[in-house]
């Protein structure tokens, strides 16, 4: 019976001993989550349509008369709440000047064309790159339908790898195909 005493003492010192030793270790593992990168979706060609005024509406459904309206700059990052889709319409810049962007009925008005892009995002984590460009191009089918294309996109990275550029050509079949760009919350790992 003693030695069974001693040995469970034995065994709690050195399970107490280890403890201590354990919990003065430091290790070189540094655990880094990724760090959200900056998104930025624009039109870069409205300068070629001066008749043609395009609006983003930010569309909530949570709130009513929530739908925030304004026009969107050539070349500048379309403006979205992260949690509401944006819709972009284009109508002629001389109804653009003479109406209140809060009294357009965006679905019924005849003067205004819903155009086929949405952007819907939230949060882009990721640990490769730093920004991600994705810029579409407005285009016009027998002289009365609008559309969007993607034009070019690109990725600056964080590290020194030059930046990944891709460029597109127009290449819509049917231009009234709803197209979107959605970035769900969650960590894109590239390459």
């Amino acid at each position: 019976m003693k030695n069974y005493i001693q040995m469970k003492r034995l065994k709690y010192l050195l399970l107490f001993s280890f403890a201590l030793f354990t919990g003065q270790l430091h290790g070189d593992i540094i655990i880094t989550k990724p760090t959200p990168a900056k998104i930025c979706v624009r039109i870069k060609n409205l300068h070629e349509f001066p008749d043609i005024a395009v609006i983003g509406v930010n569309n909530c459904l949570a709130f009513s008369n929530s739908n925030i309206a304004y026009r969107v700059d050539s070349g500048s990052c379309l403006k979205f709440n992260q949690t509401c889709s944006l819709s972009l319409y284009a109508l002629k810049t001389d109804y653009f000047n003479r109406i209140d962007l809060d009294k357009i009925d965006w679905e019924k008005d005849k003067n205004v064309q819903k155009l086929n892009l949405t952007v819907k995002a939230q949060s882009f984590s990721t640990s490769q790159f730093r920004s991600l460009e994705i810029d579409f191009n407005l285009a016009c089918r027998h002289d009365t339908v609008f559309y969007l294309y993607k034009a070019k996109t690109t990725y600056q990275y964080k590290n020194s790898r030059p930046d990944l550029v891709q460029h597109f050509k127009d290449e819509t079949e049917d231009p009234l195909k709803p197209i979107s760009v959605s970035i769900k919350h969650e960590t894109k790992h590239f390459f």
